[in-house]
Order: structure tokens, then sequence, then C-alpha cells
């Protein structure tokens, strides 16, 4: 069900109609948080509730707050080592977004704070 929600969001998106993706994507963080919160070890749980914050961070929902926890999220998974060569960029961009958020200067895959 996740899943459906992020397919409207990310199709109201492409016609402009940014309040129901809002929406859509707002509950597709909500499934995707409760499914990764009841299996802390399901690296695709964990992944879909990274999107579903990295989406409303985009959107402009708590982006510093979104961010972070999209950060928080990779960098576990990366410790883990359950992150794809490819998702480490999606680290990189993201602790690179947060600094730019913060205002911070930007260190290797996290943001300096």
């Amino acid at each position: 069900m996740a899943d459906t929600f992020e397919i409207l969001g990310d199709e109201f998106l492409a016609r402009g109609e940014t309040a129901a993706a809002i929406e859509a994507y707002l509950k597709f963080f909500a499934i995707a948080e409760e499914l990764a919160f009841r299996e802390p070890n399901n690296r695709d749980r964990q992944l879909a509730m990274t999107v579903s914050n990295w989406k409303l961070a985009f959107m402009g929902d708590n982006t510093v707050g979104r961010f972070e926890q999209v950060v928080r999220c990779l960098e576990n998974l990366k410790n883990e080592g359950k992150l794809d060569p490819y998702q480490l960029e999606w680290l990189s961009e993201a602790a690179r977004t947060l600094a730019q958020l913060n205002g911070s200067r930007f260190v290797g895959d996290t943001p300096n704070k």
C-alpha cells in the first residue's frame, strides 16, 4: 500500500498538484515509518522510510529534520554494510544537502557539525 501512495504522490507532483502530492507522500511516510519501526533490521523497510522522508523534504515539509533522518538512516545502513554502491551516493548527496541547509561546511560523507 505504501508504494501506491508513493506513485500517487509522484503523479500529483508531475501534474503540479503540490498539496495532493504532499498528502500522498505523508501517507507513504506513515506506512513506511510503521513498517520500518516493526522491522528495524529490514533494509528495504528502512530504505522506503528514507525515500519517503526525502520526498517530503523535497516538498518543503520539515526539510532539515527530514534530511537529518535520511542521513542518520543511510549512515546506519552503511555501517551495517547494507547499502549498494549507488545508495552510498544517496548518502553523500543527502549529507551535502543537509550541510547546505544548515549553512555548514561539508566534510566527507557527513555534515560537519
